[in-house]
């Protein structure tokens, strides 16, 4: 992060929180592949996409989907 971004967030959250933020590679991608382990049903794979709502506060809507059927469906 550079410039008056960086600037902003020094000032309004302090210099330890704007150097962390300055080391993150970029932004979340809009869409992808979450691969998480749950201790009991083993590896899952959930396809998502992140929407923009059309509100003037920053919000968004993140949808979570399996990226195809499950097993036990056919």
């Amino acid at each position: 992060m550079s410039g008056a971004g960086s600037w902003a967030v020094s000032v309004t959250a302090g210099e330890p929180l704007a150097s962390r933020v300055a080391t993150l590679p970029g932004l979340p991608l809009a869409h992808g592949v979450l691969r998480l382990v749950h201790p009991e049903v083993g590896e899952l794979r959930l396809a998502y996409e992140t929407l923009d709502l059309p509100a003037d506060d920053d919000q968004r809507l993140v949808v979570h989907l399996p990226p195809r059927p499950p097993p036990w469906t056919t």
